[in-house]
Order: structure tokens, then C-alpha cells, then sequence
């Protein structure tokens, strides 16, 4: 067996185990009952939706922005992203906690928005972006919490191992 042989198997190996990984850690996100969200922080393009997601915007939104997706009649980032206030010198600011009813469904959402560096290479590629967490509140009082729904354990992410 050569070198080239043993580093393309380790590379492959590699690449299942971040897969793997990432689809257990998507059932999570899915069990969690709220919105969560990730998206580049530069270009807004969304990379990854729980199941609550998909089913407050449907499941359309891979390679699209997260304004085109999660608000209504946007054409370029919204006047109130908080991607500004989540990096401070290079390093991860404060979440950025907030409330706001959404432009598609009206509903009212508890809004936790924070940046990390993250690096998952299954396919050779490096995401960095805010990671937003929606928690639905009540649209007649939005101090007040909405019943929840269960998530199914589907996965969102096109290199994440299919649901068994």
C-alpha cells in the first residue's frame, strides 16, 4: 500500500466520521423545538435548517440567503441583522438576544444570534457564520411562550448521512 493509498483512505474516513457526526448533531437540532439557523456570515447564503425551520419556510433554501428565505420581499440583508454585533476584534461577541415578529408568518420570535469559527470539511469546504436560535412566542402576547411542536429527525444538510 502506498502513502497516496493511506492518505486517501484516512481522508475518507475523516469525511464519514464529520458526517456522521454532523447528522447526529442535526437530530439534536431537529429535537430542540425551536427554529435554529445557520448561515454565512459573509455572503448570508443559509447552510443548514432544523426541521422547525422547514416547516415555518419550507424546505427550498439551500444556496439561498437567509433574507430571501426567513423574511419577506427582501432583496439584500435586513436593516436589523445583527452580524455586526457578533464579532469583536476578530473574536466571538456576546449573543445578541432579541425579539421579532417575522415578515413571512407573523409570528413573534425570542431571536439569540451568535457568531463561532467553525471548520467541518467533509467536502474540503470551511463554514464560518451566526448560528441563530428562534424560539416562537405567542402572537397575541409575545411575552408569553407558544405550545410546541415535535421535530422529526430528518436531517437538512446534503453531505449529512440519509435518515435510516
Amino acid at each position: 500500500m502506498t502513502a497516496r493509498t493511506d492518505a486517501g483512505q484516512a481522508q475518507r474516513a475523516a469525511a464519514t466520521m464529520a458526517t456522521e457526526q454532523f447528522a447526529a448533531v442535526s437530530t439534536i437540532f431537529d429535537a430542540a423545538e425551536m427554529v435554529i439557523s445557520v448561515a454565512d456570515m459573509d455572503t448570508h447564503e443559509l447552510l443548514f435548517m432544523n426541521a422547525q425551520a422547514e416547516r415555518n419556510w419550507g424546505a427550498d433554501w439551500l444556496r439561498r440567503r437567509c433574507y430571501e428565505v426567513l423574511q419577506s420581499g427582501r432583496s439584500g440583508p435586513c436593516e436589523f441583522c445583527t452580524n455586526h454585533r457578533l464579532v469583536e476584534h476578530g473574536r466571538p461577541a456576546k449573543p445578541v438576544v432579541w425579539e421579532f415578529q417575522n415578515t413571512v408568518n407573523q409570528h413573534w420570535y425570542l431571536c439569540i444570534d451568535c457568531w463561532r469559527p467553525r471548520s467541518w470539511s467533509p467536502a474540503g469546504s470551511t463554514w464560518t457564520g451566526p448560528r441563530s436560535t428562534w424560539q416562537r412566542r405567542s402572537a397575541k402576547s409575545p411575552g408569553n411562550w407558544a405550545p410546541r411542536r415535535a421535530a422529526s429527525s430528518r436531517s437538512r444538510h446534503p453531505l449529512a448521512a440519509p435518515a435510516a
